[in-house]
């Protein structure tokens, strides 16, 4: 028989959701901030790579997200 790992004892479902929440707005944020400093750097007239890292940003956090409530529902 397999044995399984215990949960976490924290049933306050509205502060994990919080913390979910901040992590989301923090990569979203890392990532636009790096991609003002590469363009700043390089001098592009374009956004460009703040544009890609924001959306690469975006994209991460949300599979974060749905990696999460998957983990939270099991």
């Amino acid at each position: 028989m397999e044995e399984q790992t215990p949960k976490p004892k924290n049933d306050n479902k509205f502060l994990i959701f919080m913390g979910i929440g901040f992590q989301m707005i923090a990569i979203i944020a890392v990532s636009a901030w790096l991609g003002q400093l590469i363009d700043h750097h390089y001098k592009n007239p374009k956004p460009y790579v703040t544009l890609a890292l924001l959306l690469f940003g975006t994209v991460g956090s949300i599979w974060q997200l749905i990696k999460q409530v998957t983990h939270l529902n099991e």
